[in-house]
């Protein structure tokens, strides 16, 4: 418990300033752009998310996990997995490149309504494989349980994207904004390789010698988690703001991207705390009765959180619009409600979701993962006709809560060794 304690107090701080970074981000997105900008912006970062996810997926969880399971043995064991997941990640970049550069005009179109950003999608692709590198050994680090020098990288990687994107917004407007998003991720991978490059566990045999065939499969497992995460949610996210667009227009897509926005920040705390603690502790637990009081004690520490959090933001929704915006987005105060009950049901969820990684279901992750964009997408639709963009809040919610039952009522199921591949 301890232990959790002091990793959620530097995830608190981290999370924190992240926090402050991007309202101070929101604010001048605001007022150098305004709904449209904000819903433009939100549209590639989408984009930039799921691609990114794609070349991580290797080199996220499944990481975490092997690294955390046998870091006590040394980095010639734990570079077993190292080795394949970094070469399925760089193959990913050459893929994507291939197939999407000849097509930047067509995507540029399709999130932008315009083929002049085209540069964009291509600048985000050469980045690929300095991101899925730093991503690599942010993975390394965390499965380590090196908490402190995870947070600080984690410091040093919100320091370097919050400074680009002010300095590109600034100077260049919207423009600056957008080719911020392509960029950044890249320039921290080369960061993170900067700073780790000393360390005993950075050395070339521990990732491009040759590998085994067990390993390779261990990391497809999570591969084909991670890949149905980054396909799923992002292009889910752009599915909806083009409903939004279509069916009321783009400064209320703006509006609802700007709650989306203060939803992610103010939740951040609790994600940091569970990737960074719980997914670790959790892979390290081999007893059903052991994962269920470690998922007790997270929720009994985390929910009174979240909910006086969510609280607190639907009383003063007012002064926060007023902070981190401007006029323009004074009808977001009614969005908030909704949004915030779906967030409290959502990091619930998650805690019972974490299982699914850590005992390697599947099967079970994917299921339900993509159950949930598709039910959010279907509802949306059906909910925007009524409500506008209250609507997709309402579709929000109850597919999180549906996703809740599913995953809380299959739970031993879940964990038990026949529902791994």
């Amino acid at each position: 418990m301890s232990s959790f304690l002091k990793v959620s107090f530097f995830s608190a701080c981290l999370t924190l300033f992240k926090m402050l970074m991007g309202f101070v981000i929101a604010k001048v997105i605001a007022i150098y752009t305004g709904p449209s900008g904000m819903a433009l912006l939100g549209q590639l970062q989408s984009f930039v998310t799921g691609v990114n996810g794609i070349v991580n997926a290797p080199v996220g969880n499944g990481i975490v996990k092997y690294t955390a399971e046998h870091c006590d043995k040394g980095s010639d064991i734990c570079s077993q997995w190292w080795k394949p997941a970094i070469a399925f990640s760089f193959s990913f970049s050459i893929i994507l490149s291939i197939i999407a550069i000849p097509f930047s005009n067509e995507i540029s179109y399709l999130l932008l309504n315009s083929t002049e950003y085209n540069y964009l999608i291509i600048i985000t692709l050469i980045n690929l494989p300095f991101t899925a590198f730093g991503t690599l050994i942010m993975s390394i680090t965390n499965g380590q349980r090196n908490y402190k020098l995870y947070i600080l990288y984690g410091f040093i990687s919100t320091l370097i994207a919050s400074a680009i994107m002010l300095v590109m917004l600034i100077r260049f407007g919207i423009i600056g904004a957008l080719l911020s998003t392509s960029l950044q991720y890249g320039l921290i991978g080369i960061v993170l390789i900067g700073l780790s490059y000393r360390k005993k566990w950075f050395q070339r045999k521990y990732f491009f010698q040759r590998f085994h065939k067990a390993e390779v499969k261990d990391i497809l497992a999570y591969v084909s988690m991670a890949l149905t995460s980054a396909l799923s949610l992002p292009f889910t996210l752009i599915i909806i703001r083009s409903i939004l667009i279509n069916y009321t227009d783009i400064s209320v897509a703006g509006q609802w991207q700007a709650v989306w926005k203060i939803s992610e920040a103010y939740i951040g705390v609790v994600t940091i705390a569970l990737s960074t603690y719980f997914l670790p502790k959790l892979s390290s637990l081999n007893n059903v009765i052991d994962i269920k009081c470690e998922i007790r004690m997270v929720l009994k520490h985390i929910l009174p959180f979240v909910i006086f959090f969510a609280v607190v933001i639907f009383f003063m929704r007012d002064f926060i619009i007023a902070l981190l915006f401007t006029s323009e987005f004074s009808f977001a105060r009614d969005l908030f409600l909704v949004q915030l009950l779906g967030d409290v049901i959502k990091i619930i969820s998650w805690v019972y979701a974490f299982t699914m990684l850590s005992t390697k279901a599947t099967l079970w992750y994917i299921g339900t993962e993509v159950f949930f964009c598709l039910s959010w997408i279907f509802a949306s639709y059906i909910f925007i006709h009524t409500y506008g963009a209250q609507g997709v809040n309402i579709a929000y919610c109850l597919s999180y809560f549906i996703y809740f039952l599913m995953i809380y009522f299959n739970f031993d199921r879940i964990v038990k060794p026949s529902s791994r591949i």
